[in-house]
């Protein structure tokens, strides 16, 4: 071969190796495109999977309470859902192992016995006790996920590795292993306060007298809300939607703040004042009695405190409206102090907004100790106060409230309708040193 086509050849050849170099190193960044996307689909399913989970038990708990046949039938229909739910996240994982088997069958069990109690009405004391038992094997599973959910977060275990990890593996049979044993035939056969997720269904009650207000208007109530001058102050969005608002900004001592006003009346709808607290100095009490007299300066009175949370050194708290003792859940306001200065650096008033009125409130036909009786006799009743919560229709409904205690310590609130004597809520009351949330 002469000079030239040994050239051609090798020319030819170093074009091919390059052609499949770049080749080869498109197909390994698409595998590893394609791997991320699975890992992250996969690790999707699994968040479903223990978020599930930890619904289960929740809903399971609360089933324990129930005493009126509606209010059976609404939990084990909610046990039920919450089960077929976290049993098809298990379905999208690529896990295998007989652990993983009975987690799949214990969720099946728990599904089709909660749907088949949801049918009586009721609970024999077989069927209670096998309830409790499904509570707390429900509880160590979410329990064990959580811990192994927090692995794979920070990245000591990844969710391919999980058919590998034979040590991680027993950590989910333990919870379940007894279960197998004790588990009965079954016939064949889901805080910002507790009521919040019914305020973006409906048109803004408070709203609907008052007179719309001008971009002028508003920044003096934006103004006075953040305790500026208008002339601090920069107009920003105009938002639409359910709540029309006017959006204003403005920069105090190194800190961003937003407050929006409603442009139907003028009312202050939200504040957001986001900033780093290095050290708490004022004592939570004190922090809620600056709460409180923020509302009332702003035109929000007769509120009473419910809970509260903090976190990263501001209190958030939560007020609902009283008419004449009776506290109105759906009229919700949240407010947020620094605990290092007292600064309001949060406020929403949507929940309020959404359903304040002054209401014709029916007479409890069912008196506190008739209503007592709807609470389970296992709990302990520690207080009392007359409430209206909201219904999934939007409605509203009259209620006996009464706070509550197990043997083992954990708080309950359960709602007893005034007017029928039925259970109509139950929740959990979840406390530490950080403040109550509410399941």
């Amino acid at each position: 071969m002469s000079k030239r086509g040994r050239i051609r050849l090798l020319s030819f050849l170093l074009a091919a190796f390059c052609v499949m170099g770049g080749f080869l190193c498109r197909s390994q960044l698409r595998l590893r495109r394609c791997e991320r996307q699975l890992d992250n689909c996969n690790h999707h399913a699994f968040y479903q999977l223990v978020t599930g989970v930890r619904e289960v038990s929740n809903a399971l708990e609360k089933s324990l309470y129930a005493t009126s046949p509606s209010m059976v039938s609404a939990l084990c229909t909610d046990v039920y859902g919450k089960a077929m739910s976290a049993h098809a996240a298990m379905g999208q994982l690529p896990l295998s192992g007989v652990a993983l088997d009975r987690t799949s069958g214990f969720l099946g069990k728990i599904g089709d016995y909660a749907f088949m109690l949801s049918k009586s009405g009721s609970y024999t004391r077989e069927q209670y006790d096998n309830l409790q038992a499904l509570a707390r094997a429900a509880r160590d599973l979410a329990d064990q996920l959580e811990a192994l959910m927090t692995d794979v977060d920070a990245g000591a275990l990844t969710l391919s590795e999980l058919e590998r990890a034979e040590a991680e593996i027993p950590r989910l049979s333990d919870s379940i292993q007894t279960i197998e044993s004790e588990f009965p035939e079954i016939p064949h056969l889901i805080y910002d306060g507790p009521f919040s997720e019914h305020i973006l269904q409906k048109t803004p009650v408070f709203l609907a007298d008052l007179e719309e207000v001008s971009q002028e208007q508003a920044a003096k109530a934006a103004a006075a809300a953040l305790g500026v001058g208008t002339s601090d102050l920069t107009a920003g969005e105009q938002r639409g939607g359910t709540v029309p608002v006017y959006g204003f900004s403005c920069r105090i001592n190194g800190a961003d703040k937003y407050v929006e006003i409603t442009r139907q009346g003028g009312v202050l709808l939200n504040i957001l004042s986001p900033r780093k607290i290095e050290r708490e100095n004022i004592a939570r009490e004190d922090a809620l009695r600056i709460a409180l007299r923020y509302l009332e300066k702003q035109g929000f009175s007769d509120m009473a405190q419910s809970y509260y949370m903090v976190h990263g050194g501001v209190l958030t708290a939560n007020f609902a409206y009283c008419q004449q003792d009776v506290i109105c859940y759906t009229d919700l306001v949240k407010v947020s102090v620094a605990l290092d200065n007292g600064e309001i650096t949060g406020f929403e008033s949507l929940g309020y907004v959404m359903s304040h009125t002054r209401r014709d409130l029916p007479e409890a036909e069912v008196d506190r100790e008739t209503a007592a009786n709807q609470v389970g006799g296992s709990l302990t009743i520690l207080s009392h106060d007359l409430s209206v919560i909201p219904t999934d229709g939007q409605y509203e409904k009259f209620c006996h409230e009464f706070k509550c205690e197990n043997e083992g310590g954990q708080h309950y609130l359960i709602y007893v309708n005034a007017v029928t004597g039925q259970q109509e809520k139950i929740l959990i009351l979840l406390e530490d040193e950080s403040g109550t949330l509410t399941i």
